[in-house]
């Protein structure tokens, strides 16, 4: 008897035409613990976690 292979379509996501970056896109430096947008600038944000 031969083994079942399913077929499961993937969908690429990779083409953003709403101008916005993936995940993947920033880069993080942990030495000052911030992120730097793709251009180089530092990504600021909303929010910030409570540090103890």
């Amino acid at each position: 008897m031969g083994a079942i292979e399913p077929h499961v379509p993937v969908f690429d996501k990779s083409a953003r035409e709403d101008g916005t970056f993936f995940r993947d896109d920033f880069a993080y430096d942990p030495e000052i613990d911030i992120y730097l947008y793709p251009a180089g600038e530092i990504l600021t944000s909303m929010y910030s976690a409570p540090r103890f």
